[in-house]
Parts: C-alpha cells; structure tokens; sequence
C-alpha cells in the first residue's frame, strides 16, 4: 500500500482510522469536513479547492494499487481528482500539469504534508517546506478531515460571467440597438455577423458552464470556443474602426468587458486543470439561482445572434 511504503515504521503511529482507510485493498471512502486556508502563491491558486472556510462538507474516494492511489474529492458540485505515487521518499501528486512533492509526516493525531517543490509543465515553484495541508482523524472513517489551500470556487468565475453578461447586453441594447441602430446600417452588415458568431459562442459558454463541467479531452474544446470569442472581438474591433466611429462610451465599454473577459479566464483556468485530469465527458454542475441566470443569459445572447445574422443577412439584399 502507498502510504505503508511511504511512512515505513511511522505508519503505525496513524489513528486507528487513518491505518484502516489506507490499508483497504482497492482503496475506499470517506465523508468528512474541510477547513481550507488560503495561501498567497501561484501553486495554491492553481489547485481549485474551496473558497476559505470551516466545517465545509467533503466526500472523498480512494482508488487504490499497489503502487499509486487516486483521489476524487467532492466538495458539494466540485469534483478535484489527483493520482498519487511515490518518488524517491517523497509523494508525488498530480493535479493534470501540476506536479506537486509533499514530505508526509505522520504522528498519533494524522499525517502533515509538507510542500517540497512544485512544477507546472517545466515552470517550477522552488522548495518551500511549508505545511500545504494535513489530515487528522476523529477516530471513525467518517471523522477524516482534510486542510488545503486553493482560490475560490467556481462560482466566483461564474459571478464574473454574469458581470460580462450584463455589461454586454447594455452594449448591445443601448448602443447597437438603440443609439446607432447597427441592424438597420448597410455598412454593418459585416459587424453584425462578427457579432452574431459571437454571440452564439457565448451562448455555450453560458449554457454549458451553468449545468456541466468540461472533462477530460473536452477541456480542449472549450479553450477553442474561448480563444475564438478573442480571434472575433479583435476582428470585430478593426471592422468597427474601418467602418464607423464608435462613441466613446462605447469603446470604453468594450475596454472593460475585455477586462472582465480576462479575469473571467484567469478564475476559470485552476477549475479547467482540474476537469482536464478527469476521464474525459461532461460531469453534472448545479450552482443554484447563478445557474438558472447563465442559463436566462445563454438563451438571451442566442437570440441576440439570431437577430444579428437575420439582419446581416437581410443588408446583403
């Protein structure tokens, strides 16, 4: 067993329930709480645990061979899956691209893991020798509590979605719609298609982001339909120029929701390393009234795309 061979003698200084959990052939289960802390580094942010809390409830599965475990923990909706095996005296977890060495010290109250050095691909976090987290037992399988670091949940990433939403539609009903009246000026035409392929991508993102988790291979897909919306508003900003001149409230507009967008990218990143190592398929996500409202969002942005390519369309006569 992993944690047998690496702790050796000190093994069986573990709580009773800690040397059965890590003793059972195949691995196992457990139904715990979580306390997580944050930490001020890259490594940290990048593993996607809770938002900062106590008492929070977690399920966590072990599957287990001889030589290497795998973690699934469930913290409500959030799934976070690593695999487990050791190198040299030291225990390496993997997180998709992260890589991440822990000494394991190990007492009559639980184990304490502590950061040795951590690699994302070939950038690497240098030795800290910090405890990152630990778990200690309440005596019973149940009792196990893990301690981790990590950003906010998902739903941050999503509350900044939803401010993108909101500050695109007032672009669009205020300045396309209203003020200069985009579907009905012929030298538009190509604009309103811009925005119509726009639109529609971000109808998945909304849509998808509110009700599933992009797992796996899946990951990739969404990284394109992410990176085109980036290729269309580039575009979209030189045919604006070429074509009209926007007023300034408008460009300032669009400065700030490429603003948003980014941040939007930088929160949703450390969610999408973690889907990234999980078997490939779309797993279930259900983030209450915030996804009612990206869904609200979704249908919204899709109608607007529909209006905006039967307008084009509707020029080029």
């Amino acid at each position: 067993m992993l944690y047998r061979q690496l702790l050796k003698d000190d093994f069986d200084r573990l709580p009773p329930a800690l040397r059965q959990f890590h003793s059972a052939p195949g691995g196992g289960r457990a139904v715990g709480s979580v306390a997580v802390r944050h930490a001020s580094g890259l490594l940290a942010r990048l593993l996607g645990f809770p938002r900062a809390g106590d008492n929070l409830p977690m399920r966590l599965e072990v599957v287990a061979s001889e030589t290497q475990e795998i973690w699934i923990r469930r913290f409500g909706d959030v799934v976070r899956r690593s695999k487990q095996r050791l190198e040299r005296d030291l225990l390496l977890e993997t997180f998709g691209p992260v890589r991440l060495l822990f000494r394991v010290l190990a007492d009559d109250r639980g184990m304490r893991f502590e950061s040795q050095r951590a690699s994302l691909w070939v950038l690497r976090d240098g030795a800290r020798r910090r405890p990152l987290m630990g778990v200690r037992s309440e005596h019973r399988a149940r009792g196990i509590v893990f301690r981790g670091n990590g950003p906010a949940a998902m739903t941050t990433a999503l509350h900044v979605l939803l401010l993108l939403g909101v500050l695109g539609a007032l672009d669009t009903l205020y300045y396309h719609e209203w003020r200069l009246r985009l579907p009905e000026t012929p030298s538009a035409r190509r604009e309103l298609r811009l925005h119509a392929s726009r639109d529609f991508s971000y109808a998945i993102v909304f849509g998808s982001l509110a009700w599933t988790t992009w797992n796996g291979a899946w990951v990739w897909p969404l990284a394109v339909i992410l990176l085109f919306e980036i290729a269309v508003t580039l575009t979209d900003f030189i045919e604006e120029d070429r074509t009209r001149r926007l007023p300034p409230g408008e460009r300032v507009m669009h400065a700030l929701m490429g603003i948003v967008y980014g941040v939007f990218l930088a929160l949703l990143y450390p969610h999408a390393v973690q889907w990234w190592a999980l078997g490939s398929g779309f797993g279930p996500a259900d983030y209450g009234v915030v996804s009612w409202i990206l869904t609200f969002f979704a249908a919204g942005v899709f109608a607007s795309g529909v209006r905006d390519l039967a307008a084009s369309r509707k020029l080029a006569r």
